[in-house]
């Protein structure tokens, strides 16, 4: 994320059928760790990651929060540039309020 992650667990990344719990590794990254899943072949395979909530209260109106993914690992898979970094949220104006989901699709090419 571009700012600080606010709550301190319930990340779930999913792909198909499958579910991986995060943790959090600094203020401002989830990680997912030993994430299952079927590679497509010539197909795509699709991660969505949920429940990453940050403070819009610290951030002006109009200011962006994204997210950038990575994939890591003994697998060598292509991630098109434009899907690395996704605009989860645009602040508007400030209400009273604090937390806003932002949740991060990546797609993944094999």
């Amino acid at each position: 994320m571009n700012v600080p992650v606010l709550n301190t667990g319930g990340w779930i990344l999913s792909e198909g059928g499958n579910t991986t719990a995060g943790t959090l590794s600094s203020t401002e990254v989830v990680e997912f760790v030993g994430v299952p899943f079927i590679p497509p072949g010539a197909g795509d395979a699709v991660f969505q990651v949920e429940n990453i909530f940050v403070d819009p209260s610290a951030e002006p109106p109009g200011f962006q929060f994204t997210g950038t993914g990575s994939i890591v690992g003994n697998i060598s898979i292509y991630i098109p540039p434009l899907n690395q970094q996704q605009v989860g949220a645009e602040n508007a104006v400030p209400e009273s309020f604090s937390l806003v989901f932002v949740g991060l699709g990546l797609g993944a090419m094999c």
